[in-house]
């Protein structure tokens, strides 16, 4: 048992005695360098950053709310059977006419401009707003 323990202990000061040349390259900071790299490296400071342009992002996106938008939209389709119906004519004539067409096409241009919301895009922007100056 004792040698177990001898065999661990030399263990560890030989790990030990690797590790040391590695925590003695420490290099010599200024206080300008070491506030740099912990701005670099703060976690909270990435979120509050983070946070800030989330903001800004919701604040323009409120006050797009205001513009108009401009939707199009386009569409095409065959179809196979159309329907048809006949007329029957004096002297036993008839005549067939289809009701539609086999090509289809259709397109859809829509502006909305927000006229009247109630005041909803107007307190967007404001909650915007305050969510930002927080």
């Amino acid at each position: 048992m004792n040698r177990k323990r001898l065999l661990w202990t030399v263990g560890k000061w030989i790990v030990l005695a690797l590790l040391m040349p590695l925590t003695a390259q420490a290099r010599e900071l200024s206080l300008k360098q070491a506030l740099e790299l912990a701005v670099q490296h703060s976690h909270r400071l990435k979120k509050a950053e983070a946070e800030r342009e989330a903001s800004e992002s919701a604040l323009g996106s409120a006050k797009a709310g205001r513009l108009p938008s401009l939707s199009v939209q386009a569409f095409a389709f065959y179809n196979n059977e159309v329907p048809s119906f006949d007329i029957d004519l004096p002297l036993g004539q008839t005549i067939s006419r289809e009701i539609g067409s086999k090509e289809n096409y259709q397109t859809d241009l829509r502006l909305s401009v927000p006229m009247f919301t109630g005041g909803k895009i107007s307190g967007r922007i404001s909650a915007a707003s305050f969510v930002e100056e927080i």
